[in-house]
């Protein structure tokens, strides 16, 4: 066994917290549907992410490629709002 293993973001990471790259926990990872997953954050309201920006599931834990100033711009607060807006822009 290795002490430091890096493991894709999958269902088995579902309930392991959630850091940015600064190692603050920013919330719980709640669910992982196609190319997003969910956090239900800590502090505001649950947002859901891209699956590009987890960087790393270590351990029992996700930590984030980006940093806590950074998640508002990378944050979809309603994912079917924004995949029906994708629908329309590429019909």
């Amino acid at each position: 066994m290795r002490l430091f293993e890096v493991s894709p973001l999958n269902d088995q990471a579902i309930g392991f917290p959630v850091f940015d790259q600064d190692d603050v926990q920013v919330g719980i990872l709640a669910e992982i549907r196609s190319f997003y997953f969910r956090v239900a954050a800590l502090a505001d309201a649950d947002f859901w992410l891209a699956k590009d920006y987890a960087g790393a599931v270590t351990g029992r834990r996700v930590r984030l490629s980006l940093t806590v100033k950074e998640l508002p711009d990378y944050a979809i607060p309603d994912l079917k709002e924004f995949e029906a807006e994708l629908t329309v822009l590429a019909a």
